[in-house]
């Protein structure tokens, strides 16, 4: 049995940008689907949603900031916030300025609604935006769970 060696410089070389098609996932319109979708859900079953990450994940973020010994007044930004649940864990967990992006005005929709439900709207800015341009000078702990693609 003859085996053939390829280097990986020629396997590299010889793929076309075509091979490496952009995921649906790093779309507007990907995510303007989906949360459209998730924003009638909640309006009609009171879903929240999915948890990007899990549950698990928004304890250790939680636990994290107050292993830090962070202050609850610090300014914590989540960009890409969706349905802004990590946000409503930290405002239950005392947390005053948190700031959510996200460029699809129904996941801002949604996130609203369901800090409304939830108690902590005052706790909670939520801005239809992409990203760079609204982030505050004072900012000291940005959260970043989502494409940065415009």
């Amino acid at each position: 049995m003859q085996h053939a060696a390829v280097s990986s410089n020629h396997i590299v070389d010889n793929m076309s940008e075509d091979a490496f098609s952009p995921s649906a996932l790093g779309t507007k319109e990907h995510w303007d689907t989906v949360y459209s979708r998730e924003l009638k859900t909640f309006q009609e079953y009171g879903d929240e949603g999915e948890i990007w990450f899990g549950e698990g994940s928004m304890t250790r973020v939680v636990r994290w900031l107050n292993a830090q010994k962070a202050p609850l007044t610090t300014s914590i930004v989540d960009i890409g916030t969706g349905n802004g649940m990590l946000l409503v864990e930290l405002a239950k967990s005392g947390y005053s300025n948190l700031l959510g992006i996200d460029y699809c005005s129904d996941a801002i929709a949604l996130a609203r609604n369901i800090c409304d439900k939830e108690g902590v709207s005052p706790s909670v800015t939520l801005q239809i935006s992409w990203a760079p341009s609204v982030l505050p000078n004072s900012l000291t702990s940005p959260w970043i769970k989502g494409p940065l693609t415009q």
